[in-house]
This record gives C-alpha cells, sequence and structure tokens, in this order.
C-alpha cells in the first residue's frame, strides 16, 4: 500500500468504526454507467438496507496507477494468461470440463482469453458479445469458458474489461454498513436493480443481449456489489482508499478483522487467498473439496464465512 501520484477524489471519507460490527458491501458503476442517475439508484437501492460510509470517484488514471482490474480480478486474469496450464493443476476442473462439453482435455483447444483475439481473428469486444448456447458454456470455479470457432476460450471477458478502465473514466464507489447483523446482500441488489428498472434513463446494459439470463446476471455489465462477506472484505481491500491514495488494510473491515485478531491470520495470508481463491478446504470427517472460496461463501452469514476459511488446506 504505496502513497501514489495520483489521487482519488474522496467524498465521503471511510471511518473504521471498531464498535459497530455489521457487515458492508461495496457497490460500484461500470464505466457505461458512471452517470448521476445510476450513482442515485445505487444510492436508493442500498438506503433501506444499509448506511453509506464511504464514497468516492475514482478516475481511471487511478485504477491504471494502482492496477485495480488486475487486483480485482487476479485470479480470472491469471486463468485467462496461462488458460490449460492452470486448468491443469485441479483435476477437479478437469473432470468437470470434460463432462460439460464432452471431450477429453486437450490445453491446444484451451486457449486465453489474449491469446483467443489473434488466432480466432476476434477483438475483445466480439468476445464479450458473442452468446452461446449453454451447452457451449461453463462457469465453473470463478471462471468461464465460452466455446467459438472449435476453441474453448477461457475468462472470455477479461480483455473487455481492461480495455474499458481508461485514463478518461471515472467510477463512482460506494460502500455501506448494514443496518443489522443479519446482511441480506441479495436484497440490497434486488432493491438497486428494481430502482434502475423503474427509471428509463438507468436502463440495464445490453439487456436484450442478455434477456436469456436471470436479473442478477443481468445486471453484472452495469454495476458491481459485494454479493458475500467474502466478497466484501476484498472488494473493501481493493476500491477504499484514504485521502493519501493509500488503500484500507485488512483488519479495517469487518470479517477481516476477526480473521487477524480471532484466527491470527496474517495480511501476507490473506493477499495470497484473495489472488488465489480457488483453494481446498475440509471440515471435520469430510473429504477435502476444491471450492473457490468467494463464490462458495454465497448465503453464508458472517459466522459461517469465518469457519470457511478457517477450513482451508493451506
Amino acid at each position: 500500500m504505496i502513497t501514489t501520484d495520483i489521487k482519488p477524489d474522496i467524498l465521503i471519507d471511510y471511518f473504521d468504526d471498531r464498535e459497530n460490527t455489521n457487515p458492508m458491501v461495496v457497490v460500484y458503476v461500470r464505466p457505461e454507467t458512471n452517470e448521476v442517475q445510476y450513482e442515485k439508484a445505487l444510492i436508493l437501492g442500498v438506503s433501506p438496507y444499509a448506511d453509506v460510509v464511504y464514497l468516492a470517484n475514482l478516475n481511471g488514471k487511478v485504477f491504471l496507477q494502482n492496477a485495480l482490474i488486475l487486483d480485482h480480478y487476479a485470479s480470472q486474469y491469471r486463468f485467462s494468461i496461462n488458460a490449460g496450464n492452470e486448468i491443469e493443476k485441479y483435476p477437479e476442473m478437469v473432470e468437470q470440463f470434460e463432462k460439460h462439453f464432452g471431450v477429453n482435455f486437450d490445453k491446444d483447444k484451451i486457449v486465453g482469453s489474449f491469446d483467443a483475439m489473434p488466432k480466432l481473428d476476434l477483438t475483445a469486444d466480439d468476445m464479450f458479445d458473442i452468446i452461446v448456447d449453454s451447452k457451449d458454456f461453463l462457469n465453473f470455479y470463478g471462471q468461464t469458458i465460452k466455446k467459438i470457432k472449435g476453441y474453448y476460450v477461457v475468462n472470455y471477458n477479461i480483455p473487455a474489461l481492461v480495455k474499458r478502465y481508461t485514463p478518461d473514466v471515472n467510477i463512482f464507489v460506494m460502500a455501506a454498513r448494514s443496518k443489522t447483523p443479519d446482511c441480506k446482500f441479495e436484497e440490497i441488489n434486488q432493491s438497486i436493480f428494481e430502482q434502475m428498472e423503474q427509471n428509463v434513463r438507468t436502463p440495464i446494459v445490453d439487456e436484450d443481449l442478455l434477456k436469456e439470463l436471470k436479473w442478477n446476471e443481468k445486471i453484472k455489465r452495469t454495476y458491481h456489489i459485494s454479493k458475500n462477506h467474502i466478497m466484501a472484505m476484498f472488494d473493501m481491500m481493493d476500491f477504499i482508499f484514504r485521502s493519501n491514495g493509500e488503500r484500507i488494510g485488512f483488519i479495517e473491515t469487518p470479517l477481516g478483522r476477526r480473521l487477524v485478531e480471532d484466527l491470527k491470520f496474517t495480511e501476507d495470508m490473506l493477499f495470497k487467498l484473495k489472488e488465489h481463491p480457488i483453494v481446498y478446504i475440509k471440515k471435520k470427517q469430510e473429504k477435502k473439496k476444491l471450492v473457490n472460496i468467494i463464490n462458495y461463501a454465497r448465503d453464508k452469514t458472517m459466522e459461517e464465512s469465518v469457519e470457511i476459511i478457517s477450513s482451508i488446506v493451506f
């Protein structure tokens, strides 16, 4: 966490209130939706459930200087570069790939999204917008595979995401603290979605293109929201800045403080987990299980999230 030359525009400074242990949620717009009406919809959607404790406009230069997108999508970026080699590390992933696509695992046909562009003569936006049948699409362990022209393209969306965060964009970011200890992430998400649906000036991005998807999948191109306690902890680490340009530490997040103070996790251990969320967990007498720790925490309480992380086989 190094002091930077380019500072974020902080509208509400984050204060680490140690007395209030209620969970946090982070929400931010996409480059295409950084407009006042979308910002208003986020605030109105969040306000019945949580109190805003941090607001910032992050210029694209802040994203580039801090490599925020690469930090935020560290696992997906690694798979989009190394593709078959990364999948091959995990027999469970190979097995699921073969079962879904009905083919033997062949690294020559599995390509990362950056290599796929020249190989398939596609742009980043081409790969992002191509819609395929469900049999040609696999979402597993936080990674995606889209079958295009006979090749299995890993994390097709990463080149387009990287491309969108230029020095000219500004991203409105909000962190809010739940009004109760029992944070309902899905309810907050639905509340924001309903705010946008009610206003013709806040259309869901590419809604016609994504019409076959459920509402909570459609919105991913319009805004981001933390979907569970573990994701919220990592989101806070990525997007909550101090006025001097430094980012906060894990111990300044509700879940992070529990892990550091109660379970004696170090900041280095949590940084490693953030970059490598695909891990094995083992609970009591059960066999060890491969999970993406972020996705696995869906619908889990704070206590359950602590238990999940404590069961990781390091």
